[in-house]
Order: C-alpha cells, then sequence, then structure tokens
C-alpha cells in the first residue's frame, strides 16, 4: 500500500537528499504527471509526493503498521518522529495504539464485545521430600588395576563414613562412568630427527557417587566425609518431590477461588458472567535451573595512573565469582502459596484462563410490602356492539325512528 504525502517539490526533493546522506546511497525520483490532473508526482520508493503550494507547515503520513510520522519541512531541513506505538489487542486480534507505559499504574484493557476473559496465576513453594548429591571421582594409574585399586579405596573411606552417619547402603549408588588410556609425548633419539610420538603412559578411571538423603543439613556432613575421602568435585543436588500431582490438584483449586472471586467483582457492578470456555497449563522450576552467578569487583584507576607513552603491561588477577538463588519473582502471580520459604525449593505454577459471556443484570420490579392490597383494575366502557355508531347522538324525545329489521 503506497503512503500518500502533501508536501512541495522543493521539499520532496530536500526530504531525499537528507534520506540518502542517513542511508549512505542516493535514491533518483521518478517523475511524472497525472494525465487526468495534470498534478506534477514525484515518486520515491513507496512513497508519492504531490506538490503543494510551499514548504512551509507539516505533513503528516501513515505508514502500513499504523505509525503516523510528522515532517516539519523548511528550507534547510525535514524532521520526523514517531507519533504512536502499538501492540497486539487479543480481544480484536489487531494492532491498536500502545497504552501509557510509564509510571507505575496497572494497566486495564476493556473488552470490545460482550466476552470477557479471566486469568489466574498461582504458585506453590515446596519443600524437596528428599535430595541426591552426585559427587565425580577421577584416578589414576599406570595399569587398569592400579588405577582401579586407587580408585576403590577412595570409594570405600567414603561410602565406610557415610555408613556411620546413617546413611542407608540403598542409598549410595556407584555410577561408573569410563575408563579410558591416557597417553604421553615421547621424543626419538635419532640424529636429524626431532619426531615426537605418543606413547601409553596409564588409564585414567572415572566414577560417580550419588548419595540420596532426606536432611537438607545432612550436606555439610556428606561434603566433609567426601573431603576426607580427597574427592571434591561436587556435580549438583538434585531436589526430589515425590507427589507433584498433589500440588497441581492444590493450585487448581486455588485457580478456581481466584476466578470465581473476579466474577463476583463483575457481578457487584451488574454483569452476569457465563463461562463459555477455558485453558490451563502448568510448569515447573528446580533449584538447580535458578542459580545465578556475578563477579563483583572495582575497576579503580590503575588503567588511569598509567604514565604516557608507558609500554608496560597490566596483568590482571582472576576475580572471584559468586552464586545465589534466584527464585521466580512473585509479581505475577495471583496467589502464593508458602511464600515464606527460606530453604530453596521447587516452585510450581499453574494458568487458568477462562472466557466468559458477559450480561448485564435485569433489575426486576420491587414486591408489594407485606399487608397491602392490590390496587383495584380500572373498568372501562363496554365495547360497543359491531355496526353501531358510537359517534352518533341520541335522537331527541318524542322523535319518531322507523324500525329497522337485519335479514
Amino acid at each position: 500500500m503506497k503512503n500518500i504525502l502533501l508536501i512541495s517539490a522543493a521539499c520532496a526533493l530536500s526530504m531525499q537528499l537528507m534520506l540518502a546522506q542517513s542511508q549512505g546511497n542516493a535514491v533518483v525520483p521518478t517523475q511524472t504527471t497525472d494525465p487526468s490532473t495534470g498534478v506534477f508526482i514525484s515518486t520515491v520508493g513507496n512513497m508519492q509526493l504531490t506538490p503543494a503550494a510551499n514548504c512551509s507547515g507539516n505533513a503528516t503520513m501513515s505508514t502500513a503498521n499504523g505509525s503516523n510520522y510528522t515532517w516539519s519541512a523548511n528550507s534547510n531541513n525535514v524532521n520526523f518522529t514517531t507519533q504512536t506505538r502499538q501492540y497486539y489487542n487479543p480481544y480484536t486480534g489487531q494492532y491498536e495504539d500502545a497504552p501509557n507505559q510509564g509510571g507505575t499504574q496497572a494497566q486495564a484493557a476493556l473488552p470490545y464485545d460482550n466476552s470477557v476473559i479471566f486469568d489466574a496465576d498461582v504458585m506453590i513453594n515446596m519443600e524437596a521430600s528428599s535430595y541426591t548429591a552426585i559427587f565425580s571421582v577421577t584416578d589414576f594409574g599406570k595399569t587398569v588395576i592400579a588405577a582401579d585399586s586407587a580408585m576403590s579405596s577412595r570409594l570405600k573411606t567414603f561410602t565406610d563414613a557415610l555408613l556411620r552417619d546413617s546413611i542407608n547402603a540403598t542409598d549410595i549408588h556407584i555410577d561408573f562412568i569410563s575408563m579410558l588410556p591416557v597417553y604421553e609425548v615421547e621424543p626419538q633419539n635419532k640424529v636429524f630427527s626431532n619426531i615426537a610420538t605418543e606413547v601409553p603412559a596409564g588409564f585414567k578411571i572415572k566414577k560417580n557417587v550419588h548419595v540420596l538423603f532426606y536432611d537438607h543439613t545432612k550436606l555439610d556432613q556428606i561434603i566433609t566425609h567426601a573431603a576426607q575421602a580427597s574427592i571434591y568435585d561436587l556435580v549438583k543436588v538434585d531436589y526430589n518431590v515425590n507427589d507433584i500431582q498433589a500440588a497441581y490438584d492444590t493450585l487448581r483449586k486455588i485457580a478456581v477461588e481466584v476466578i470465581d472471586m473476579k466474577r463476583n467483582t463483575y457481578k457487584m457492578m451488574g454483569f452476569q458472567t457465563t463461562i463459555l470456555t477455558m485453558a490451563e497449563g502448568y510448569d515447573s522450576k528446580y533449584p538447580e535451573e535458578r542459580y545465578e552467578s556475578y563477579t563483583a569487583y572495582l575497576q579503580g584507576q590503575s588503567y588511569v595512573n598509567q604514565p604516557q607513552g608507558s609500554n608496560a603491561q597490566v596483568k590482571t588477577v582472576e576475580k572471584e565469582q559468586t552464586v545465589f538463588y534466584n527464585k521466580v519473582p512473585y509479581k505475577q502471580f495471583d496467589r502464593v502459596l508458602n511464600a515464606d520459604l527460606a530453604e530453596p525449593g521447587v516452585q510450581f505454577y499453574y494458568k487458568l484462563r477462562v472466557k466468559c459471556k458477559m450480561e448485564h443484570i435485569e433489575e426486576e420490579p420491587a414486591a408489594p410490602a407485606a399487608g397491602t392490597k392490590p390496587a383495584p383494575k380500572t373498568v372501562g366502557a363496554q365495547p360497543a356492539k359491531p355496526g353501531t355508531n358510537t359517534n352518533t347522538p341520541p335522537p331527541p324525545a318524542g322523535t319518531y325512528q322507523p324500525k329497522v329489521t337485519v335479514k
């Protein structure tokens, strides 16, 4: 769709030159004449420019996406600014003027028909029913037997300490990962030769230890036992919830209460809502998904204080990285259960959306007060017999009237 802009030919040329300067290229306008009106038309890209009387004042163009642009033209430059922004309206399926995004006021959109959509977003924070700590163990030996013996000795030290600390043997699992040969480079002792060859140097074994425990405070003790066995690599800690369905059942009930509360708000305003259709969605976030990291340090003045012309190189040091638990924020939810949970837990959230038909409630007439009698019915004139003229006055007294017989 072409955008029509009324502007003078001089303004059109000025505008085109400015666009060419800003874009780094030049576009020669196509100049034609309307045969029906004889008006000179200059076309630049997808915009037609029709000359006006002069180049003063403002001109406005509406683009295909609904934005309005205003040109303030004079002899020196052409300025254009965006006047409106747009957003997608789910009620109409069209892009419309965007509401004010500034400030802290909540936004509300009115429906364009007799339907209304209610959303209920609810969340629950649940403590894990159990935890699984996973440690990675690596050992090396010149032979397979030597590597396996060194690995077995460290694992036995670790598992014996766990058993003494009331961890059941069924809650400890050794997961074999890999056993691979390791090579080293050996130079060849030959005259006029600088070739080195890889030769076997031994074997490396990797295993993981899974420890299941039910009290989160035991994690510190488990890490201590691992360190005593020269095991330092804690891969991760899984949070387990044994009854996920119960969490979602609770959220469904709360979501229905939220929807009923919002429908009652409309009822108090004099509107009856009837549910037409509904949809639901759910998701969850575990603590291992919500840990984030950042590095906090001051840059200082070391770079600024370097003397001019100095060739000194600045050697930076390693900055400490901080890891923290960043839970899902609460502000997007209508209701949050167990919101004051200090320990990182599993966050389950549920969304219920219903579409309702909205009708105005008709007010019924007030009933008569007790003990009062209804008003008597007004008795009107008797209806006239067919064929009689009710507008004819009666004859004077003593006047003879012939008898008319109707057969």
